[in-house]
């Protein structure tokens, strides 16, 4: 992966995984390989756990519980995308609701965020 950073103390450090809290695992997973298409979907028998990889980095969709709840919590991950508008329609068609946005940002792209069924967030961003 090309997505190394070097620290100031010398560790390598590069995003790996987005875990995604849901009230049922199997209705994320189902909503997620929608929304991600292009996601190849990796099941670990030993654990009885299936992710979703894009090019190397992995999509867990992950049992919500008392420790950590779905929904809007402050963080969100942005995606880039190639067109925003296209990419929007995609996410409202099976099932997002537009929450923010789309905004005009830095160097000539946009951004919104788009909640999945579950209530968490998901950013968007790219050219319009």
């Amino acid at each position: 992966m090309n997505n190394k950073q070097d620290s100031s103390n010398g560790i390598s450090v590069y995003p790996s995984a987005l875990l995604v809290y849901v009230p049922n695992v199997n209705e994320g997973l189902e909503w997620y390989r929608k929304a991600f298409p292009n996601a190849m979907p990796i099941y670990y028998p030993d654990f009885d756990f299936t992710v979703l990889d894009l090019n190397g980095f992995q999509l867990e969709i992950v049992q919500a519980d008392e420790k950590v709840r779905n929904g809007k919590c402050g963080t969100v991950l942005y995606w880039l995308v190639d067109d925003l508008l296209s990419a929007l329609e995609h996410f409202k068609t099976i099932g997002a609701e537009l929450y923010r946005g789309p905004m005009a940002i830095e160097h000539g792209l946009s951004m919104c965020q788009v909640t999945d069924p579950f209530g968490n967030l998901i950013g968007l961003r790219g050219p319009v």
